[in-house]
Formats: structure tokens, C-alpha cells, sequence
């Protein structure tokens, strides 16, 4: 087998005897252009296992990067699907918890009111017996007070006479009456 050595020092030959028959036309792009492919090929010759070596352990960085990146993107994923069930749940849990209390307040409501009345009418029905046993055992008095009155007033004027008189006229004038009348 040829080495590595043996292919350069031909490939030198090769060149030097093609640039002494004129077959190369050298100008400054030429020049420049066999340098720079000459120090490439010598630089990564001399320097490959250290170069393949380097790129290698950057290789391995960067994809333990991405994964590190690709598993802390998808633990933040799951966890995001979770917060987002959660809320999802917790909102349905507030509408129908938010139903179930205009219920109850709607109920609690109906109820205030028809118990309010209920309570407003109870009241008011009990003053009014109230009043009413007050007012009936003041007319009792009161009609006690007018019959002991009316009693003593009329046996002093029957006493006196001007009751007849007074009771003749009137039922004469009731006897007139009732004559017109037929």
C-alpha cells in the first residue's frame, strides 16, 4: 500500500514536472488558491484525530443539550396539559356551581318573600285582633258608660216632665206621618 507520505512526495514530483513543461499558467488566483488548498490538506493531516476529537465531544454536548431541551420542553407540556385540565375542571366546577347557587338564592329568595308576607300578614292580623279585643272591650265600656248615662239623664228628665211632653210631641208627629203617608 502507498502511505500518506509517499502520495504527497508524488503528487510534488507531479506538479514540479508539469510546471517545468509550462503546463500550468501561474497567476496571483492560482497561486494563492494551490496554497490554500496545500495549507488545508497539511493542517487536517496534522491536526485530524485533535480536530475529530474536538467536534466530536462538541457533537455530544449539543445533542445532550437538545435532549436535556427536548425533555424539559416536554415535562413543561405535561405540566401544562395538567394545569390547563385542572383549570378546565375547576371553571366547570364554578359554572355549575354558579348555577347551583342562582338556584338556591333564587329559592331562598321566593322563599324570603312569601315568608316575609306570610310573617307581614301574621303581624298585621295579630295587631288587628289585638286592636280589635282592645277596641270591642273599649266599646263595652264605652256602651256601659252611654246606657248608665242615658239611663240617669233620662230619670232626671223623666223626673222632671219634659220627657213626656217631649215623647207626646214626637209621637204625635210620627202619628202625622204615617196618616200622610196613606
Amino acid at each position: 500500500m502507498i502511505s500518506n507520505r509517499q502520495k504527497l512526495i508524488g503528487a510534488l514530483l507531479i506538479f514540479c514536472v508539469c510546471s517545468s513543461k509550462n503546463f500550468f499558467i501561474y497567476n496571483e488566483e492560482v497561486l494563492v488558491t494551490c496554497s490554500f488548498v496545500i495549507f488545508c490538506w497539511v493542517f487536517y493531516s496534522y491536526f485530524r484525530d485533535s480536530i475529530t476529537q474536538s467536534l466530536n465531544s462538541r457533537s455530544d454536548t449539543i445533542k445532550m443539550e437538545l435532549q436535556n431541551f427536548i425533555r424539559l420542553k416536554q415535562d413543561f407540556q405535561g405540566e401544562l396539559i395538567k394545569e390547563h385540565k385542572t383549570i378546565y375542571n375547576c371553571s366547570a366546577c364554578l359554572d355549575k356551581m354558579a348555577s347551583f347557587f342562582y338556584q338556591q338564592f333564587r329559592d331562598v329568595l321566593n322563599l324570603s318573600t312569601k315568608y316575609s308576607h306570610e310573617t307581614a300578614k301574621f303581624l298585621v292580623l295579630d295587631k288587628l285582633r289585638t286592636c280589635s279585643q282592645f277596641i270591642s272591650r273599649q266599646t263595652r265600656e264605652l256602651q256601659i258608660a252611654m246606657v248608665t248615662h242615658l239611663r240617669e239623664s233620662l230619670s232626671i228628665q223623666f223626673s222632671a216632665g219634659t220627657l213626656k211632653q217631649m215623647a207626646l210631641l214626637d209621637a204625635k208627629a210620627q202619628l202625622k206621618k204615617l196618616a200622610r203617608g196613606r
